[in-house]
């Protein structure tokens, strides 16, 4: 079993993400005078002071005077953005704005925030950065933070550097499919996977009677190292909304031969909090994978892996430590390692990993 350790080739900036359907910047109120086209996108307040908008598009031509919100056969819901920060606007204690140019979402900290702008705000005075726009979530770096879009999401980056393995991370979807097409060679592959997790499936009984559980986690590697690529990522979720939470590609590095004995696992990070009559109750919060590996290494490459291992302390990384097994697939940090030079012609590596939430 090959351990192997896939580091990050490249961030994803405004000049590679080449393509997406998941709208970002905020598109205009709903207006009840106004006629729209099919196609045509809307926005629709969820609560006035939160700042969050749903974004709904038009399913008919001659669309006038019909609420997005009651009249399903006019309008279908897409996905949801926050309203633009705006220099003469004021905002109420918890607000959430976005700064589109900076793919970011603030929240306000204080009452009577007018005037203050939340990218320049150094010392979180008036404003917290919650996290990333909706279309930029995939890529954060963060799985828990998700990318989200009735049906399907549909983006498109370029990749210059060679990559050998896709990765999709906290997903809620029916399946996914990525393309990495070549401007010479054409279309390198093109692979579409159904999340649909059987492996509790071990009778005609619990075939029938079990509930459909999906996979939120899938990788692809052993690809054939390309670069200069267009990596077409699909997440589908036909009649529902789909979700991803990252989309990480990168070249693994083989590091040795993972050994019997490893283990993995799930560190819980809710609260279990108690009122003053002793009353319990569960504060969901999410909880990270983690695993420790002892990695046969061979004797001349043991300098070389000890210094890989360094140069990626406190990157999030995403490590394979058995093809057999899924969940030995963790992205996260490489938390400690430890090699014992047993011979000559070979060491063990002792490896401690923390999944990333």
């Amino acid at each position: 079993m090959s351990f192997v350790l896939v580091p990050p080739t490249h961030q994803v900036t405004g000049a590679s993400y080449a393509s997406s359907n998941v709208i970002e910047v905020q598109p205009n109120p709903w207006n009840g005078a106004v006629t729209y086209a099919a196609g045509a996108t809307v926005t629709v307040p969820v609560l006035p002071a939160s700042g969050l908008l749903d974004v709904y598009e038009s399913l008919a031509g001659g669309n006038l005077n019909k609420a997005p919100a009651t009249e399903p056969t006019w309008w279908k819901k897409l996905s949801a953005v926050y309203q633009e920060w705006a220099n003469g606007s004021t905002y109420v204690k918890g607000a959430r704005v976005q700064v589109t140019s900076l793919h970011k979402v603030y929240e306000s900290l204080q009452a009577g925030n007018t005037g203050k702008d939340p990218a320049a705000d150094v010392e979180a005075e008036w404003w917290g950065e919650v996290g990333s726009t909706n279309k930029w979530a995939l890529f954060d770096e963060s799985p828990a933070s998700q990318t989200a879009r009735a049906d399907l999401i549909d983006v498109t980056v370029a990749v210059n550097d060679p990559i050998d393995t896709v990765l999709f991370d906290n997903l809620d979807a029916a399946a996914v499919r990525f393309t990495r097409t070549h401007p010479v060679e054409g279309v390198i592959d093109d692979i579409e996977v159904d999340l649909n997790d059987d492996s509790g499936i071990v009778d005609w009984l619990t075939q029938w009677t079990l509930p459909i559980v999906r996979k939120r986690f899938a990788y692809f590697t052993q690809l054939t190292a390309v670069g200069n690529l267009q990596l077409r990522l699909q997440i589908k979720a036909p009649g529902g909304e789909a979700r991803v939470g990252l989309v990480y590609h990168g070249l693994a590095r083989e590091i040795g031969e993972t050994q019997w004995g490893g283990s993995v696992g799930r560190r819980s990070r809710t609260r279990i909090v108690e009122d003053d009559f002793g009353k319990q109750k569960a504060v969901k919060r999410p909880s990270s994978k983690r695993g420790e590996f002892t990695v046969r290494v061979p004797g001349t490459a043991v300098d070389g892996v000890i210094d890989l291992l360094d140069q990626y302390d406190g990157v999030p990384v995403f490590i394979i430590a058995s093809p057999r097994y899924g969940s030995t697939g963790i992205y996260g940090f490489i938390r400690d390692h430890n090699t014992v030079l047993e011979a000559d012609f070979h060491s063990f590596l002792s490896i401690q990993t923390q999944g990333l939430v």
